[in-house]
């Protein structure tokens, strides 16, 4: 799993079950090593919208970011990639924050509201 801390900006995975198993009871942040309880960390999805990104970070995404898109219509189409300044001019697209080389699943769809 994947978070991102909202005090220092920093992002990390833990990689194993006891480092887990660690945060769960001690959550200090592994970057800044803050507690403060208004400072959390907050669990980066495997697929964000730039409107999730922005909500999560606080800052808009790069006109230069990669991202993934393909048409929001009910027939079937594939994700494509390019930068953000180039997806964004069409809106009748979905918009996924690039984070692997793998697209989002074919059906994905962004959470209600976003």
């Amino acid at each position: 799993m994947r978070y991102y801390c909202n005090n220092c900006n920093g992002e990390f995975k833990f990689g194993n079950t006891e480092i887990r198993t660690v945060w769960e009871i001690d959550d200090h942040c592994p970057v800044c090593g803050n507690d403060d309880p208004d400072k959390i960390l907050i669990p980066i999805p495997d697929f964000e919208t730039p409107a999730q990104y922005e909500k999560r970070t606080g800052k808009k995404l790069s006109s230069n970011a990669a991202v993934w898109f393909k048409p929001n219509r009910p027939v079937d189409f594939f994700w494509g990639i390019c930068r953000y300044e180039s997806a964004k001019r069409d809106k009748d697209k979905i918009i996924v924050v690039c984070k692997s080389p793998e697209p989002p699943p074919d059906d994905w769809q962004p959470e209600a509201g976003e």
